[in-house]
């Protein structure tokens, strides 16, 4: 449960990053976050079970980290049950995700003096 909400933590903290080292508003630097927030925090199943999402939806749901996350925390507190092919693709899209946001973050940061 812990390594769960580490990893999301790793891969948001990098989406964080490179906001700010990307955005030369600082206004927009702050809006951003609180639109992305909303989408990876509040539509994505993560208050609520996925099963209540429509079938063409849950798709989509996938394709959030948060989903990743919140499915594999609900299933080691015994909430659901998943397959074990579930457990492997949300870890490996939860790895796959801080390292892409890692890489994508170190690719758009320009270190400059203030």
């Amino acid at each position: 449960m812990l390594a769960t909400s580490l990893l999301l933590w790793i891969g948001l903290v990098f989406v964080g990053f490179a906001i700010g080292a990307t955005t030369k508003n600082a206004r927009r630097a702050n809006s951003i976050p609180q639109v992305l927030s909303i989408a990876m925090g509040f539509l994505p199943p993560v208050y609520y079970p996925l099963s209540r999402l429509p079938a063409i939806a849950q798709p989509f749901a996938m394709l959030i980290p948060t989903t990743h996350a919140a499915q594999l925390a609900k299933y080691y507190f015994g909430l659901i049950q998943l397959p074990a092919s579930e457990l492997v693709i949300g870890w490996a899209y939860l790895l796959g995700f801080a390292a892409l946001m890692g890489f994508l973050a170190s690719r758009r940061a320009h270190w400059v003096d203030p």
